[in-house]
């Protein structure tokens, strides 16, 4: 995926070529593109790089890929293709003018009719899903796309799941979905279904309505007790003038249990219609089905329910293992998402711990304990040798009356080797940094950079050249070239064993920070990734890098790196940008890592 010549934008991706960049979020950016083959213009959806290389959330937008594919409803947003370029995913879709429901209601309440007819195309939508097995789990006026007529579209089924063994995919131990919209079950953490969808569509009704949600709250934890323990308001106290019948029809289809609510989102637009006084929005489900089966509606199926919607009689079963109480996921998989950080150990620090146990543990006698002498002296017989023991005494046996020695004995033994374990680490640790400096890693020659306003220390003998590069699909910019062995500043670098890039980096456009956070870029990557994160958005994977004089972070990265997956730390820069320190080409060079610890640790401003 080449850089584009006019700014951030890559010329191509796959087989179409790129136009205009249309939007961007934490998860993926949106191209308007054109397909050369049949000369049509599509929006695709590509992962954002940094996130490409995480494997849950690339299987995640592959899994919405194949979910949306294999859907053919007109409310449902069609998608045409699926591929891969340079390791990152990317989805191609029908192109819409890029406003959403959202959009829609930041003007208020919609009038009645405009109400009655998207939530029953939505609902249409959603019982079509339902019917193959699919859950969304995150329906919201975001997640409704508006073509020029104001027809909708469900999309992003990113974190839908889906009721196949062979595609369950989650996030596990974490909220799924979004919590204005969110069921009491998703609240709970508890099984989906159906229901799920149908509550979070009367949110969305109520809403269209009132032009209010039913639920607000200063935090997401209010808001989530809501949703589990209060009763939804009245929309007659927002809007006198809605008929008193549309209280009981929310009030239903808000129900906390699941059971209580419409068996199938069709079903509360019927109910929705008869309470606002209108005749049906439109075709029952069973007449909307030719639209996407290419079959007239058949009379016989007039009042057509999925199977699947209807509410299972009798409570539900009990929950037999950890992947039934929490669809989506595998046994597996649980604790996939949970970060275990190991304390550094130093080995002098735990030498002087376990002498200070020493200490504690010093036995002392008291004056009357019995010595060998006085024992003797009132049994001549103590230390000898039962007659059934007479000859040679087993390897390992204790004497009688030395039992208790011989345990302190081997308490001090277990100690000792504790400590000698620890002190041969301390050497080797000593000696593998030896080593290590003396294959290369001495930073005995300095380079400043006018254009990044830098210096930095690399090793003497290693080639340095500047050349306009371009990272993460960002604008081309200055950088300045380490290599192992002479090799041509703009590449290709084949015949260098370790190639690193230090230039400078926009954040915005690489990691999309949003406009929330953005205030944090000055002080660098680790305040606005926390920033992110905090704020429930898709954050990279990092890790603490600590140098003198400010803090950054380090992505892991993979050797050899690929472009969704370069080995990269990130420092401060200036206040609209950040320093970047890149391995951008590795073959098999053995400290490649503790070399690019060491020139960014190494940087300082010039």
């Amino acid at each position: 995926m080449p850089p584009g010549v006019t700014g951030p934008l890559p010329d191509t991706i796959g087989a179409y070529i790129v136009r205009e960049k249309i939007g961007s979020g934490g998860m993926a950016t949106i191209y308007r593109v054109y397909n050369p083959a049949d000369k049509g213009e599509y929006a695709l959806k590509v992962m954002a790089v940094h996130l490409a290389s995480e494997e849950n959330l690339r299987r995640r937008f592959e899994r919405e890929a194949r979910t949306l594919i294999k859907l053919r409803h007109p409310h449902i947003l069609p998608v045409y293709d699926c591929g891969e370029d340079e390791g990152v995913p990317y989805i191609v879709m029908k192109l819409l003018d890029g406003r959403t429901l959202a959009d829609l209601l930041d003007d208020g309440p919609l009038p009645v009719p405009q109400v009655s007819r998207l939530a029953h195309q939505i609902a249409s939508a959603l019982d079509y899903a339902h019917a193959e097995g699919i859950i969304h789990r995150d329906v919201k006026p975001s997640n409704i796309l508006l073509d020029a007529n104001n027809q909708p579209y469900l999309s992003d089924f990113g974190v839908a799941y889906v009721d196949d063994a062979n595609t369950r995919l989650t996030l596990s131990g974490g909220f799924i979905g979004t919590v204005s919209y969110a069921s009491p079950e998703q609240c709970r953490g508890d099984p989906v279904g159906p229901s799920s969808d149908i509550y979070s569509l009367a949110v969305m009704v109520f809403q269209m309505i009132t032009g209010q949600l039913p639920f607000t709250g200063p935090s997401s934890f209010m808001i989530i007790k809501m949703h589990m323990s209060e009763a939804p308001p009245n929309p007659l106290s927002i809007n006198p003038s809605l008929p008193v019948e549309l209280y009981a029809v929310l009030a239903k289809a808000l129900a906390k249990l699941p059971e209580y609510r419409y068996p199938s989102a069709m079903r509360l637009s019927e109910a929705l219609d008869e309470a606002l006084g209108l005749d049906p929005a439109g075709a029952t489900p069973a007449g909307d089905r030719w639209l996407y089966d290419d079959e007239p509606p058949q009379p016989d199926t007039t009042d057509f329910i999925p199977p699947a919607l209807e509410p299972a009689p009798g409570p539900p079963p009990p929950v037999t293992d950890d992947s039934a109480a929490r669809p989506g996921t595998e046994p597996d998989d649980l604790f996939a998402d949970i970060d275990i950080e190991e304390e550094p150990i130093d080995p002098f620090e735990d030498i002087e711990a376990i002498s200070e146990l020493f200490a504690e543990d010093r036995f002392t006698p008291p004056e009357d304990f019995p010595t060998p002498e006085s024992v003797l002296q009132n049994d001549p017989q103590a230390f000898s040798l039962p007659p059934e023991t007479s000859g040679i005494q087993p390897i390992g046996s204790p004497l009688p009356g030395h039992i208790r020695r011989s345990a302190r004995w081997e308490r001090w033994g277990v100690y000792a080797s504790i400590v000698i374990s620890l002190m041969a680490l301390g050497i080797v640790a000593i000696v593998a940094v030896s080593e290590l400096r003396s294959s290369g890693l001495d930073l005995d020659a300095t380079y400043s950079s006018a254009a990044l306003g830098i210096t930095f220390d690399y090793p003497s003998g290693w080639h340095i050249d500047t050349a306009s590069t371009s990272v993460l699909f960002a604008a081309p910019t200055t950088a300045v070239v380490l290599a192992d062995r002479p090799v041509p500043a703009s590449g290709p670098y084949d015949n260098a064993s370790l190639v690193i890039t230090v230039q400078r980096l926009d954040p915005v456009t690489v990691y999309s920070v949003p406009s929330g956070c953005r205030d944090r870029i000055p002080g660098g990557p680790s305040p606005t990734f926390d920033c992110m994160a905090r704020n429930n958005y898709l954050t990279p994977v990092h890790q603490p890098f600590d140098r003198s004089g400010a803090d950054g972070v380090k992505l892991p990265g993979t050797l050899p790196p690929t472009t969704a997956a370069w080995p990269i730390i990130l420092l401060p820069g200036s206040s609209t940008d950040w320093l970047a320190v890149i391995i951008i080409h590795w073959d098999d060079y053995e400290d490649a890592r503790a070399v690019l610890d060491a020139v960014a640790a190494s940087a300082r401003p010039t």
